[in-house]
């Protein structure tokens, strides 16, 4: 499948204390539900291998195109949950200018 031409980049970093807890909210939780709003063709998560200390994270959204992430369901959707004040992150939009092959 080739790249979308929009993707939504959230990295974050996760108080230890909660960690586990928190995974298992964003994987059974909040990935499906985020995933399940009108124009997200994909959701993916990653984790940082070579770090120390703290785990730093990566949620990759494929989105149909900007207007997504200004949806009502979008909005309602989104967000730390619980974990509001234990994670620390930042959200950027990515558009695609080049792709190859």
């Amino acid at each position: 499948m080739a790249l979308s031409v929009d993707l939504l980049i959230v990295s974050s970093e996760i108080e230890s204390s909660v960690e586990d807890d928190w995974n298992h909210w964003y994987d059974t939780v909040h990935l499906p539900e985020i995933a399940s709003c009108p124009g997200i063709r994909s959701a993916q998560r990653y984790v940082a291998t070579d770090v120390g200390g703290s785990r730093h994270y990566v949620a990759i959204y494929a989105l149909e195109g900007p207007e997504t992430i200004e949806s009502l369901e979008f909005s309602q959707r989104r967000g730390w949950g619980p974990y509001a004040d234990k994670v620390k992150f930042q959200t950027r939009l990515f558009k695609q200018i080049r792709q190859v092959a």
